[in-house]
């Protein structure tokens, strides 16, 4: 909700399209970027939450979190998993080859 500056009513944001994107992955502990997806949601609009998209070298401790990622994208359509109506997630699989050989 938003507040009208000229005479302090609520104004309500819906019936839109957002694209969240998040730090985090959907199946990551409840945070912050969860709250605001659902609660757009709950408002009537229609939300794509994009999880992290790993802008960092991948090092022998991401790989549990790489094989969620994996198996994430597995399950939906190309990437794509319905969370619950409106909300949808896209968990990417790119991986930048160059940024982790070091060039």
């Amino acid at each position: 909700m938003t507040y009208d500056a000229h005479n302090l009513t609520k104004v309500a944001i819906t019936r839109q399209n957002f694209i969240i994107f998040s730090s985090i992955d959907w199946t990551t502990h409840w945070q912050l970027h969860h709250q605001l997806a659902t609660s757009l949601v709950s408002a009537g609009n229609r939300v794509l939450f994009v999880e992290n998209t790993g802008v960092r070298s991948a090092n022998l401790n991401d790989i549990g979190r790489l094989g969620e990622r994996i198996s994430n994208w597995r399950k939906g359509i190309h990437g794509f998993a319905s969370i619950s109506d409106n909300l949808t997630s896209y968990s990417s699989n790119a991986i930048d080859s160059k940024r982790n050989k070091g060039y």
